[in-house]
């Protein structure tokens, strides 16, 4: 079997592409994370209260969502590549 050359060239763009939605969704993560770490404290009274940026964590929330339904959709299209390309498919882990 030959190797498809405009499939392979859709696969390496499309690869591309999920390293950077990848990249987008561990800042994404790393965001949340640091907002809701901020809630992990325990105060000794209430004289203070740390206020929690709900609407910021919905919001990056809210992105984090697209980016995961954006570099799904790119997984399904580089896999459609692979056998043309003579590529590995993506694996997807829970």
């Amino acid at each position: 079997m030959s190797i498809n050359y405009e499939a392979l060239g859709r696969y390496v763009a499309t690869e591309e592409v999920i390293k950077a939605l990848l990249h987008k969704q561990t800042q994404l993560a790393y965001q949340i994370e640091k907002l809701l770490a901020k809630t992990k404290n325990h105060y000794p009274n209430t004289k203070i209260i740390r206020v929690i940026e709900t609407a910021l964590v919905v919001e990056l929330s809210s992105e984090l969502n697209q980016v995961h339904a954006d570099l799904m959709m790119a997984i399904d299209e580089v896999n459609s590549y692979a056998d043309e390309a003579q590529k590995p498919k993506i694996d997807l882990i829970t």
